[in-house]
């Protein structure tokens, strides 16, 4: 573990925001989805759909900031 406590502070309460954020990802693109799925035509339903898949790669980012932040505290 970080022998520095401010250092460690900080891992931790970044480890914190980026987890809260994960949920609000999962539900835009949830809604994303629905948005797609109502679409009333081809251009609407790919933006969303796009949209959809941003929103699916921010919740990998976040996974993998964290895992990263995760190692960092455990050093």
């Amino acid at each position: 573990m970080s022998d520095d406590p401010t250092r460690a502070r900080e891992l931790r309460f970044m480890i914190e925001v980026a987890s809260l954020a994960i949920p609000k990802e999962r539900e835009a693109r949830d809604r994303y989805r629905a948005a797609a799925a109502r679409a009333p035509g081809e251009m609407a339903r790919r933006l969303f759909e796009e949209m959809a898949a941003q929103e699916e790669q921010h919740e990998a980012q976040l996974r993998a900031i964290i895992q990263y932040l995760e190692g960092e505290l455990g050093r």
